[in-house]
């Protein structure tokens, strides 16, 4: 069993053991690290993993497979009933 001491959250992504067995893995756009899946399928290869939408940024393609118009959504933003 290997071990060592982390003092604090912000130590975990420079931990060079837990990026090396892929505990700690690269976000898709480079930007950062994240934990690792614990999953692995047989025949599959792991992705690297996306992050999260913001809040809000799909709401226009929604509305819109909901039937709303570019112009009913406009009026709804207008009316300041959509972020």
């Amino acid at each position: 069993m290997t071990f060592g001491a982390v003092a604090s959250v912000d130590e975990t992504s420079g931990d060079v053991q837990s990026q090396h067995i892929g505990a700690l893995v690269a976000f898709a756009d480079g930007k950062g690290l994240t934990v690792s899946s614990p999953f692995h399928l047989d025949g599959e290869t792991k992705v690297a993993p996306r992050r999260a939408p913001d809040v809000g940024q799909h709401t226009d393609e929604v509305l819109q497979d909901l039937g709303y118009s570019a112009g009913e959504i406009a009026g709804l933003r207008a009316r300041g009933l959509l972020g």
